[in-house]
C-alpha cells in the first residue's frame, strides 16, 4: 500500500483518546477539514483520522489541551490500509500544532452531520 505525505488544519471531532496497551501509547483523534467546491459553491465537510506516538502530542492529550473544537495543524504520513474487504485511510502525526483552543462552548464543525459521517 501506498505512504504520501500530508499537511492540513482542521478542527478535533471530540477530544482526543489517550490509548495504552503493555507499555505503548498512543493518541487517537479525528480532525474535520473543510473546503469549498467551486462546481457545487458549498462547503464541505471531510474527516480525518488520526494516530499519533510522538511525546509532545502524547503530553498534549494528557494534559486535556486536545478537546473537541481545538484547531490544529497536523503533518504526517497517510497511510492505507486494507483488512478483509474494507479500505481505511489514517495519518501517522508526526507533527502537531494548536493553533486556537476550544473555548469549551463551541460546537465542532457542522456538528448536524458528525453523527452520521464522522468523527469516525
Amino acid at each position: 500500500m501506498g505512504k504520501f505525505n500530508v499537511d492540513f488544519t482542521g478542527n478535533l471531532g471530540k477530544d482526543a483518546e489517550l490509548v495504552t496497551k503493555g507499555d505503548l501509547q498512543y493518541v487517537r483523534f479525528s480532525v474535520a477539514t473543510h473546503h469549498y467546491n467551486n462546481q457545487t459553491r458549498k462547503d464541505s465537510v471531510e474527516w480525518v483520522q488520526c494516530t499519533a506516538f510522538d511525546p509532545k502530542t502524547i503530553a498534549l492529550a494528557k494534559g486535556k489541551h486536545l478537546s473537541k473544537g481545538t484547531k490544529v495543524a497536523v503533518g504526517g504520513r497517510f497511510v492505507i490500509k486494507q483488512a478483509e474487504n474494507d479500505v481505511y485511510f489514517d495519518v501517522v502525526v508526526s507533527d502537531m500544532d494548536i493553533m486556537s483552543r476550544s473555548t469549551g462552548n463551541t460546537p465542532s464543525p457542522d456538528a448536524d452531520t458528525q453523527d452520521a459521517e464522522g468523527p469516525f
